[in-house]
């Protein structure tokens, strides 16, 4: 058999990038451009060169800048290296890093499940690298497995990759006609989830909850069939509880993952130093205290025979294909009067409407049942059912408002 032939778009081996790195060979390609093993010849040594491809749209020419600028200011070694970054004789943006031989952790847990003290290695590596992150005010907006480079195929030398969503501070939350989201939905905090604008390091230490679920019990703590139903999860619903997946599991991991997932950021530990502070009381501990509550602070925790939720989810304007849609202040009058008509006759109706990251407008209703067992907590609160139950299977509807076809 012949080999494939190389994609429409790539370069040959032995192209010079910049009069300093010649390809090696393609190593990966995305939506957006390819990624190289090319030889840097200052130094001698392979890197990875990923080169933007000049139809990139706007944005993504500024996630690619973006990323760059904060590579160069990184040095850890639980951060990928920056080697360089440029335009090539075309004028197409490069960025060149170190070369790491290995796995990511989405393959590694494919491929074997982690054992629960590499689990536990990996949580402290992830929570030291945040730690400087978040010190220097980044917050990296996408940490997932596949985001989690294990060099060598070891635990002990994880490798945070890919910092092209990351932000010093968040200021805007956008998503595209083909939805393409800021943040991965299956790891998206719930201010993600929600296009809150402003994002805290909380919010990585959420999307880092997620994996340690993941690790510990092999499966995603908000799984559902599509996109918006896992952003509606993530907002409302609460993840089975670790012993119901693997009754052997010690209850301070249970306790861990809780102040992990917590859905208010401010309940949520809330960046990389003060969980590694928690990791080291866990080292001596065999149970993690319960968080705090203040007397008479009502259960976040909703049972059936409390309240129910309906959830109805209502289409935003759509864009054309590959077209960034980016709600900001600057907009359109027409289209955020539009929506913010929509919302307060929502509003009107007792509901509470929240944008969701993908474009879909989610209008919750709340019922109270006869009987109700006490005050519960409201949909102020932003909590929905209780733990273990999954809010009911949102329905799409038309609306005259702005809207999808």
């Amino acid at each position: 058999m012949h080999p494939a032939p190389p994609p429409r778009g790539s370069l040959a081996p032995g192209t010079m990038i910049a009069g300093r790195f010649t390809i090696q060979r393609l190593a990966g390609q995305g939506g957006i451009g390819f990624v190289y093993q090319a030889r840097d010849t200052a130094s001698g040594r392979a890197v990875a060169l990923k080169l933007l491809q000049t139809v990139a749209d706007e944005e993504s020419a500024r996630r690619f800048a973006r990323e760059a600028e904060l590579l160069a200011q990184l040095h850890h070694p639980g951060i990928v290296s920056y080697v360089a970054h440029g335009l090539t004789d075309e004028r197409q943006p490069f960025l060149a890093m170190e070369w790491l031989e290995g796995e990511d952790l989405s393959r590694r847990m494919g491929r074997q499940p982690l054992a629960l003290s590499d689990t536990l290695l990996l949580l402290r590596r992830v929570a030291e690298v945040l730690a400087e992150t978040h010190s220097r005010g980044i917050v990296h907006r996408d940490i997932k497995p596949s985001n989690l480079f294990l060099r060598g195929g070891r635990v002990e030398e994880l490798v945070l990759l890919d910092f092209g969503l990351a932000r010093v501070s968040a200021t805007s939350q956008a998503f595209t006609g083909s939805a393409i989201v800021v943040g991965t939905p299956g790891y998206m905090a719930p201010e993600q989830a929600s296009s809150r604008p402003d994002l805290s390091p909380s919010a990585d230490i959420f999307s880092l909850g997620c994996v340690l679920y993941e690790c510990l019990t092999g499966q995603s703590p908000f799984r559902a069939p599509h996109i918006a139903a896992v952003l509606a999860k993530i907002l409302f619903a609460e993840p089975p509880s670790l012993r119901s997946v693997r009754p052997e599991l010690p209850g301070s991991l249970q306790v861990l993952v809780d102040r992990m997932l917590a859905k208010e950021p401010e309940r949520r530990i809330p960046d990389g130093a003060h969980l590694l502070r928690t990791l080291t009381e866990l080292d001596g501990l065999s149970e993690l205290p319960p968080p705090t509550r203040e007397p008479g602070t009502p259960s976040s925790g909703l049972t059936r025979a409390e309240q129910h939720l309906v959830s109805v989810l209502l289409a935003t304007p759509s864009a054309r294909l590959g077209e960034t849609v980016t709600l900001k202040p600057e907009d359109p009058a027409h289209l955020r009067k539009q929506l913010d008509t929509l919302q307060q006759q929502l509003r009107s109706h007792k509901a509470r409407p929240t944008l969701l990251a993908e474009g879909s407008l989610l209008a919750t209703f709340l019922l109270e049942s006869r009987g109700s067992p006490g005050p519960g907590r409201g949909l102020g609160g932003g909590e929905g059912p209780a733990q273990g139950s999954a809010p009911p299977a949102p329905a799409r509807q038309g609306c005259d408002g702005p809207g999808r076809a």
